[in-house]
């Protein structure tokens, strides 16, 4: 079986499966004492809060920042006033139980967050789900999971496994009595994900079905790198996966001597590696794969973790922890990108028919003006004695940057009229990733101090290809001539005229680009935190002129066929 890899690592043990307690469908409807299901609600979110707020104190007391950021932001979301107002309004107006309310509440919030496009906004569904669970639990005298007691060389399969399910376990348990973990559901940048990583816990994700076909005792292994699985493994298969594990255990302890290092090539050519960030609990993985920066900090779930649009304050105390966390870091925080297909609620948004192409990024905070301002005032405050890049998606005009900046000085004014301290050495950027930006990059130089390309949505509209759509996934393609010549032209016009250029989407740790962007000239690269370590190794082993060399000929070629051959043709001799 195949499975998304998203805790890297060699797991081979026996089948544990971890049920699911909470029966969503046989929840009570029946409720005749509206005050007392109140009481028993508002009861079950206390003992729920209390046990979260244990949790936060546990894990920073063992010095575990990442898992207790995860549980922090849980510790905001339990007590969301709209949640709790919206539940407590369906027991008293349509006489449900508190269960069943909280069910439909919390349902309807996670839906909404698993249908977007973003995979890590998609990915904090599992987070609502992972609360309501906890206060379900007590609404319907359901005891916690004792998962302290598995048998030796367990590999747990689920239909999910939460971030509350999976703090309990703890590091003396990984490699003893937890080998590894296999879920149905879930992906890369979950919090479930995240607390694997933190705990070394080898897991795979996505792997629909593989409840049918074990029970309880099967012999399984997978490799956490490829996704591989292989149920009741051969004698052959278990050499061959000992002989990987082994592997992988080296190259592991060949990279942290990485830790440290200059990002430069051999003939001295130095280019920033940065990470791609979510919010405050990626900032301990961050630190750990010793990210030089944050590229791109997205600030999407700030808005989209609550049922209402949060107010600058709010806003302003989640920003200042993560500048405050980064220390001397620098960071890179994106103004919110939202669109049709990204309901924001609070506001109106009409259903679009092709959103990528409609009202999103600064096209939706130039109309909504309100919201802009409040997000760039708590940014400007939040960045005050810190080094911070106010980035803005979605620009295809010089117009827009310039009513952006008009804004900006605005909001910097208003704050001056109150009082209020804010940063006036930050750095202003823009996103690359409309064609039509893409053409003025020498324009656009005059107006900020810095751009970045968003591969993912360039790749996108320069191939003309819905990435979503699963009949032309072949045409989304990096190596297309057309997207290679339109991504060095970029790079040329930011070199000419001395603008700081970065790379955040997801082609910025890809083996065989790398070295293509390096002899573009790229000065960062940004991606996901786990991806630093093997990227700056790749860039200590290139030398500047020899890419600069591989882009001159990759530029001739007429096919993605052909530049990918050349490109994996120069990395196989490099090898050699």
């Amino acid at each position: 079986m195949k499975a998304i890899a998203v805790s890297p690592g060699y797991a081979h043990g026996k089948v544990f499966i971890l049920q699911d307690e909470v029966n969503w469908n046989n929840i009570s409807l029946q409720t005749n004492d509206v005050p007392g299901e109140v009481s028993k609600f508002n009861l079950a979110i206390q003992k729920s809060a209390a046990e979260i707020k244990e949790l936060i104190l546990q894990f920073k007391g063992s010095n575990q920042k990442d898992q207790a950021d995860i549980f922090e932001a849980h510790a905001l979301m339990i007590e969301d006033p709209e949640v709790l107002e919206q539940t407590i309004g369906l027991v008293q107006t349509q006489a449900m139980s508190a269960a069943w309310a909280y069910k439909k509440t919390s349902d309807g919030y996670a839906q909404m967050l698993a249908a977007l496009d973003d995979e890590y906004l998609k990915e904090r569904a599992a987070d609502v789900r992972d609360i309501a669970g906890r206060v379900l639990k007590h609404l319907l005298g359901k005891a916690q999971e004792n998962l302290k007691e598995l048998p030796l060389g367990s590999i747990l399969v689920a239909r999910d496994i939460t971030p509350s399910q999976i703090s309990l376990l703890d590091a003396k348990q990984v490699g003893v009595s937890v080998m590894g973990i296999i879920t149905e559901m879930g992906g890369k940048t979950s919090h479930t994900a995240i607390i694997a990583r933190a705990l070394e816990i080898p897991s795979v994700a996505g792997v629909q079905g593989i409840l049918e076909q074990v029970e309880n005792g099967t012999e399984i292994l997978f490799d956490g790198v490829t996704g591989q699985i292989k149920i009741q493994p051969t004698l052959e298969d278990i050499k061959d996966f000992n002989f990987k594990k082994n592997q992988f255990e080296a190259q592991k302890k060949d990279l942290l001597s990485f830790r440290r290092l200059k990002s430069e090539t051999h003939d001295k050519r130095t280019v920033r590696l940065a990470a791609n960030i979510g919010g405050v609990s990626d900032v301990f993985s961050l630190i750990s794969n010793d990210a030089e920066a944050v590229g791109l900090y997205r600030t999407e779930f700030v808005f989209l973790d609550r049922n209402r649009v949060p107010s600058q304050e709010e806003q302003f105390q989640i920003y200042r922890e993560v500048f405050e966390k980064l220390g001397e870091r620098h960071c890179i925080i994106r103004t919110l990108d939202i669109g049709g297909d990204k309901q924001l609620e609070g506001l109106s948004m009409d259903q679009e028919l092709n959103p990528f192409l409609g009202l999103r990024g600064v096209r939706l905070c130039l109309r909504e003006q309100n919201i802009f301002k409040d997000q760039l005032k708590a940014i400007l405050r939040a960045a005050v004695g810190h080094s911070v890049g106010i980035m803005v998606p979605m620009i295809s005009n010089i117009e827009e940057i310039l009513e952006t900046k008009k804004i900006i000085k605005e909001c910097q004014s208003e704050l001056r009229a109150c009082g209020q301290k804010f940063s006036e050495g930050f750095k202003f950027g823009v996103m690359i990733e409309v064609p039509s930006a893409a053409m003025i990059v020498d324009f656009i130089s005059r107006h900020v101090d810095f751009i970045s390309i968003g591969t993912n949505d360039l790749t996108q509209y320069i191939c003309a290809v819905d990435r979503l759509n699963d009949k032309v996934e072949k045409l989304y393609n990096p190596y297309n001539p057309g997207f290679l010549r339109t991504m060095n032209s970029i790079l040329s016009a930011a070199r000419k005229n001395n603008l700081h250029v970065g790379i955040c989407g997801s082609l910025a740790h890809e083996e065989f680009l790398v070295p293509l962007f390096i002899g573009m000239g790229v000065d960062e690269l940004s991606m996901t935190s786990q991806h630093i370590l093997q990227t700056r190794k790749l860039v200590r082993s290139l030398n500047y002129q020899d890419c600069q060399k591989l882009v001159e000929e990759v530029l001739q070629l007429e096919t993605s066929a052909e530049i990918k051959a050349k490109i994996q043709a120069g990395k196989s001799k490099e090898k050699a």
